[in-house]
């Protein structure tokens, strides 16, 4: 039997439409429950139901693990071009790992022509329930529930996924005090258009758009940015997170509409209230700060959903607290020099030696002295200069107590973050080899990749070998392949290259240098770190590059390799002040070949 989405009755199954009300009839999701799929997941129950399909929960047969599976309308399954999209970005969604986004397992056909999903299970509660059990949260219980999503869409924006559909019922508050995305980079594969106009069409067509009309950008909604690109971004995601902001906070959303064009009018025309005006109590520049974070154009908004999250905190810490902070910390090195009045005078460190005078002998002119009385007086006078003149050693040299100052205390090491090498054996593998090593030995044409894992939020450039081992630019601020950004955020696995793309090592027998630049903030120079990528470096820059090493030697790194921990990392680890100061580092990897 067949159900009907729109009047809930059901039909036979040979009727493909409903006869009252002409909406496709579909099979009733209940249908799926105790069956295999792939003779690997057991559907154990049904969830819900919603525009692109149904969503179950399950469990793999060998490992017991609970897993959700998501399955797709018959009418997608038969659609070529878009099974072509839904495997490519499958791919990078499935890529994708994050400690605060939910995990895409595997994306699969059933002999049927079943197309599913198979997803991490998070147990929790969303945070539009949430929402609704406290009423609304305090500004800074709102910036420490949505700081872990901040940083899950900062990582996937750098890898070019954007989530499209970030709503607070895409927030998951789980057991343990964690915080997931639901759906993170599969909005888009899930049959969501990129044009908004096209999207406002398909929602009285299939029952979808992409997003939710609450929360959609004016760019998801058809409206050209300034920039003139067409492609959505993850700027798009910061509007979202800013009008969820708004919600926890105020209890309600920014704008209401019956139709979706008061709310697209809303979105793309009408001023959006402010939420310091609305609620008294929350900081004026904290309402500024999502205020801008809804701007009407991309380019207003700030550029990351961590921008947005330390504009915040900022707002909540006041002007007092942001004139106080350290701007210009003491270089590495350097000592600062001592007041004049209080450094010691030179008449307090090195005492004038007293004053010696020659002892004088009395005239004596009587004729009547023997010569017995004048030999007496010259042994007596030569007796008393060879004492005196002992004194006066003593006195002229005093003795000198020398203190030795203790030498300079080595600063206290850290660690800044750790990578390793994945080295696929295989073209077509998913998954390579671990390899912790600073100087590994590979295999002559050996394809790999590179994981890094910062310890905090930060920016990273790769300069590597080109044609004929010149350096070139595979990593910049405008990414690099599929990367979008060289953003890398705090424990995040930031995977150069991303996706299926692969490095290849040279087929004659050799080594490869890699160059590794990591900045907390965005470098200015060398100016060819901005650049586009594969761009090959001139003598000039090959010299600036070096003149940029030397002048950051003072944060010197050491990589320690760990490949006999669990992690199998190599650390990397810089001067403590470095770290707090926020300064750049540089390391080297060396890959030989034969």
């Amino acid at each position: 039997m067949k159900h009907c989405p729109s009047c809930k009755g059901t039909y036979e199954d040979s009727l493909g439409f409903c006869p009252k009300d002409g909406e496709v009839l579909r099979e009733p999701p209940e249908s799926l429950v105790g069956r295999v799929l792939d003779g690997k997941y057991r559907v154990e129950g049904f969830i819900a139901q919603g525009g692109m399909g149904s969503v179950y929960l399950a469990r793999h047969i060998l490992l017991g693990d609970r897993v959700v599976i998501k399955t797709l309308r018959p009418e997608m399954r038969t659609n070529a071009e878009w099974l072509k999209r839904f495997q490519r970005e499958g791919q990078a969604a499935r890529a994708f790992r994050h400690p605060n986004s939910v995990t895409v397992y595997d994306l699969s056909a059933a002999e049927d022509g079943l197309v599913y999903l198979v997803m991490e299970y998070a147990e929790g509660r969303t945070l539009d329930r949430e929402l609704k059990a406290r009423g609304r949260f305090k500004p800074a219980e709102a910036v420490a529930v949505l700081e872990p999503v901040a940083a899950a869409l900062d990582a996937a924006h750098a890898r070019g996924v954007v989530h499209r559909d970030l709503k607070p019922e895409n927030v998951m508050l789980c057991e343990g005090g964690s915080v997931k995305v639901l759906d993170l980079g599969i909005a888009k594969m899930l049959g969501a258009e990129d044009s908004g106009q096209t999207a406002v069409t398909s929602l009285t067509m299939t029952g979808q758009i992409l997003g939710t009309p609450y929360y959609m950008s004016p760019e998801q909604w058809g409206e050209p940015p300034r920039d003139g690109d067409p492609e959505v971004d993850g700027r798009a995601d910061v509007y979202s997170l800013g009008v969820i902001f708004f919600e926890l906070v105020a209890g309600r959303k920014p704008l209401g509409g019956r139709t979706l064009g008061e709310l697209r009018q809303g979105h793309v025309s009408a001023p959006l209230p402010l939420l310091h005006e609305l609620e008294p109590e929350v900081p004026k520049d904290f309402g500024l700060v999502v205020a801008r974070a809804m701007a009407k154009d991309r380019g207003d908004r700030q550029r990351t959903a961590g921008e947005l999250i330390e504009e915040l905190r900022d707002a909540l810490a006041g002007p007092d607290a942001r004139r106080a902070t350290v701007v210009n910390p003491p270089a590495l090195g350097t000592q600062a020099e001592t007041p004049a009045r209080e450094r010691p005078s030179r008449e307090q460190t090195t005492p004038e030696p007293p004053t010696v005078e020659w002892p004088r002998g009395r005239r004596n002119v009587a004729p009547l002295l023997a010569g017995g009385a004048l030999a007496l007086l010259l042994i007596a006078g030569v007796g008393g200069w060879m004492m005196w003149r002992r004194a006066s050693k003593t006195v002229e040299k005093p003795a000198e107590t020398k203190t030795e100052a203790p030498p300079p205390e080595a600063p206290r090491m850290v660690t800044a973050g750790s990578f390793w090498i994945e080295v696929f054996e295989k073209t077509g593998d998913a998954e390579g080899k671990r390899v912790a090593q600073t100087e590994p030995t590979l295999a002559s044409g050996q394809r790999f990749r590179f994981h890094f894992i910062p310890e905090a939020r930060g920016y990273l450039y790769i300069v590597g070998p080109g044609e004929g081992n010149a350096q070139m630019t595979i990593l910049t601020a405008q990414g690099g392949g599929r990367l979008k950004s060289n953003l890398a955020v705090a424990g995040g696995d930031f995977v150069y290259p991303f996706g299926g793309d692969r490095l290849r090592l040279d087929d004659n027998p050799g080594a490869e240098d890699y160059t590794f630049i990591f900045s907390p903030a965005p470098l200015d120079a060398p100016k060819f770190l901005n650049e586009k990528f594969l761009h090959v470096l001139t003598p000039d820059e090959v010299k600036e590059l070096e003149q940029f090493r030397a002048s950051h030697a003072a944060v010197a790194t050491f990589l320690e390799p760990k490949p006999d921990t669990p992690a199998r990392v190599v650390d990397i680890t810089v001067p403590q002040p470095s770290m707090d100061a926020g300064a750049p580092f540089v390391y080297d990897v060396r890959i030989n070949h034969k």
